[in-house]
Order: structure tokens, then C-alpha cells, then sequence
């Protein structure tokens, strides 16, 4: 597995390279064996801000394009590992499996404080590169085992800690994204994983409905919906003995935590339950207020709207509005805070004629009957600029354009 210096040092010379450019100038590099390089040289670009933590390590290999596209990024895999804390003690933490390796990013981070740990992948080249990569990373700890991850389970004693994290794409290449759907099926193995384990983490796709997921797995402990800079990239499932944490032993309930990852390094983080979120009252706003709350996508993605409410002194615009409005600045808020600078009726003569003369915007839509291409059209807005337009319906149904811009916190 280990390239010659030849083709190692082509890749590093080359790292930052055009590989379309590079394709074409194959015949200048006949000591070059160009296809592999070019796979090299697309991993580390690809690697460079997703796992910046292996970009400094010279001799690594990668997989074609779509294992690396699947792989977790060093922000999320660094917080499965910082989950371990709230479930396993450091003295629980003897030995680990993860039974869908991949690229072996998350097992590279929550390998890190188990004696031993054991990657587990289907496919013969991961596991490879697996092996090579993990040497090279100095994971000596982790052991490498090209087995199907049902095979490898039904024979294995039990451990500490299980990672899974099934393959989302069915025979024909197309995502898929409900339980029974997935390789492996986590809904037939669960009862088996529970059995092998203290502490079972199953990553999932943030496309799952989290409703169903929990009625059919029926005893999991916590939920974290995960995003970075807004953008939802998975959800954890823990399933496990929360003997560290004694407000989640407490609790038998699931506990929903909504988390975004912000690259600046704040992280905006908020826990609930179920069963909070359907007993709280929903405060609705007579009127827009000053200012306008636009929650992030981790806490529309776990459910909790009506909570927010009672958490924070804001008031919802209508039940099935999901922005919220206050008139004093609610800083801590987790998500964009914009002030209003003007509140519109669609049906207003005057109303096309204000928006047709700003030109650009950033336009949304929420609760609100027309689609938001529709609104540029119908008010010649083109995309983008410092202004915002939230087109959405009020507590009485009315119909509203709310100009707004970001608000200082």
C-alpha cells in the first residue's frame, strides 16, 4: 500500500493542483502512475478542510470520490467522541468497535481514549487503506477486520462501545433513508447491538423522520441533531447506561439536543424533551415586534417550536410560523436574529413598487402560500444583498412581507 517516493512526492508537489489540469498533462510525468495521484491528490483537497487533523500527515491513502463524500468531518466526529463522556467513564473505555469503518474518520476520533478498538469494514479496499492510514496516524490501538458487519456481530463477545453507521444508498446508488432501508438494517440488529454493548452510537441520516425512528428502535437516550453552520448533517442515537450523566439517568425520557457547529467555534446547543415540547403552551405575537428569530435548522429538524416560547421571552408569529419575535434583543438566541424594519401587505399597491426599488434581497418564505420564486418574480428581487424578506402568515391568518436586516448581538 505504501506509494514509491516518486509517486508520493508528486502528490505533495501537487497538491493544490487543477486534477482536470493535471489529467491532461499525464504524458510530462511517465514515472507517474497519473489515475492514482490524481485519486491522492483529490483526497487530500477534499480532506483539507473536512479532517484538517490528517492533512499535515504526508503518506496517507484515499478511496474514490464517494467514500470520502460519505465520510464524517473532524467537527462531528470530534463530538461523537466528546458524547463518550456523558455515557462511559474513562475506566469503562476498554475496548470499542466500529462496524461500518469507511474512510475511518470517526473511528480515528473515538478510537482515541480506548485501549483497544476495532474498525470493521465490507469492503477489502477500505479495510486496506484503513490499515495503512491508521499506521501512519499512529492509532496503533485499532485493529482492522473486512467482515459484514451482521457476521462480525453475531461472533463477537460484548464490548464497551458500538459505532454504527449503515450505508444510505440502496443496490442502485439511489439515498435512502428510513431504518429498514439502510446496510445494515440498525431496526433488525438492534436487539443484538443492545446486547453486545454498554453504549450503542447509531449516525443516521438527518433526512430520517426521528418520530418514527424512535417508536421502532423504543429505548434510546438521547437524540442529537447535528449541523454544521446551519447546514444538518447527521443525527446520534446513544443508546446506553448514562451512568456519567445524572440528570440523563434521571430521565427516562429521549433526550432531543439540537447542536450547530459554528466555524467561528461558538456552538449553539439546546436540550429538551419530547414530552416538554408537547406540554408547553405556544405564546403567539399579536403583531411583529422589533425584532424577528429565525431558529436554527437543528431545532426545526428536532421539534421544538412551541418550547421556545417558554425558554425565551419571544412570541411565535402563528403556530405553524416558525419564526418568532420580541421587543427587546434576545442575544443568546440559537439562531439568526434579524430587526424589522418594515412590515408589508402583499396586497398593498405600494408594497411592489417599495420592494421593486431595493432590487436585492435575501427572500424566504414561511407558512406562506407562494413559493419564493414566485415573490422574486412578482417583485423583481434579485438574490442576495444585506436586506432580508420573510414572507409568512400571522397568529390571525393575515398575510405579511416582513423587511428585515441583521440585527448586532
Amino acid at each position: 500500500m505504501q506509494r514509491n517516493l516518486v509517486q508520493q512526492t508528486f502528490v505533495r508537489e501537487h497538491i493544490n493542483d487543477d486534477v482536470r489540469d493535471l489529467a491532461l498533462k499525464a504524458a510530462r510525468y511517465p514515472d507517474v502512475d497519473m489515475a492514482d495521484a490524481l485519486v491522492q491528490i483529490k483526497g487530500y483537497q477534499a480532506i483539507k478542510q473536512k479532517v484538517p487533523a490528517w492533512y499535515a500527515c504526508e503518506a496517507l491513502q484515499f478511496p474514490p470520490t464517494l467514500s470520502l463524500e460519505q465520510s464524517s468531518s473532524e467537527a462531528t466526529a470530534r463530538y461523537k467522541a466528546a458524547l463518550l463522556d456523558a455515557f462511559l467513564p474513562m475506566e469503562s473505555r476498554k475496548k470499542g468497535v466500529d462496524l461500518t469503518g469507511g474512510l475511518g474518520v470517526d473511528a480515528y476520533f473515538l478510537s482515541e481514549t480506548f485501549e483497544e478498538y476495532v474498525y470493521v469494514e465490507r469492503q477489502a479496499l477500505l479495510c486496506e487503506l484503513a490499515a495503512h492510514n491508521f499506521s501512519q496516524l499512529g492509532r496503533e490501538q485499532i485493529s482492522v477486520q473486512c467482515a459484514e458487519a451482521e457476521e462480525y456481530l453475531r461472533s463477537m463477545q460484548p464490548v464497551d462501545f458500538i459505532f454504527i453507521d449503515p450505508a444510505r444508498r440502496d443496490d442502485k446508488g439511489k439515498k435512502v433513508f428510513a431504518l429498514q432501508d439502510c446496510t445494515p438494517d440498525v431496526s433488525a440488529l438492534f436487539s443484538s447491538l443492545r446486547e453486545k454493548c454498554r453504549l450503542l452510537m447509531i449516525k443516521l441520516s438527518p433526512m430520517l423522520d426521528i418520530s418514527l425512528a424512535l417508536k421502532q428502535l423504543g429505548d434510546v437516550a438521547a437524540c442529537h441533531v447535528l449541523a454544521l453552520d446551519n447546514d444538518c448533517k447527521e443525527l446520534l442515537l446513544c443508546v446506553g447506561q448514562a451512568e456519567a450523566n445524572a440528570e440523563a439517568a434521571a430521565s427516562p425520557a429521549t433526550q432531543l439536543v439540537a447542536c450547530n457547529l459554528r466555524k467561528q467555534g461558538d456552538v449553539h446547543t439546546f436540550r429538551f424533551t419530547r414530552e416538554e415540547e408537547n406540554a408547553a403552551p405556544c405564546r403567539l405575537a399579536a403583531a411583529p415586534a422589533q425584532y424577528l428569530y429565525e431558529p436554527d435548522v437543528t431545532l426545526l429538524k428536532a421539534g421544538a417550536y412551541k418550547l421556545l416560547t417558554q425558554v425565551f421571552p419571544l412570541q411565535k408569529l402563528h403556530v405553524n410560523t416558525h419564526l418568532y419575535t420580541s421587543e427587546s434583543l434576545q442575544k443568546d438566541f440559537p439562531g439568526r436574529v434579524f430587526n424589522i424594519v418594515e412590515v408589508l401587505s402583499p396586497s398593498a399597491k405600494e408594497t411592489k413598487k417599495r420592494l421593486q426599488g431595493l432590487q436585492q434581497m435575501n427572500v424566504a418564505t414561511r407558512n406562506y402560500p407562494e413559493s419564493v420564486e414566485t415573490i422574486r418574480k412578482k417583485y423583481r428581487i434579485k438574490e442576495g444583498g444585506q436586506l432580508y424578506l420573510f414572507a409568512a402568515t400571522l397568529a390571525d391568518n393575515q398575510r405579511v412581507l416582513l423587511l428585515c436586516e441583521k440585527a448586532e448581538r
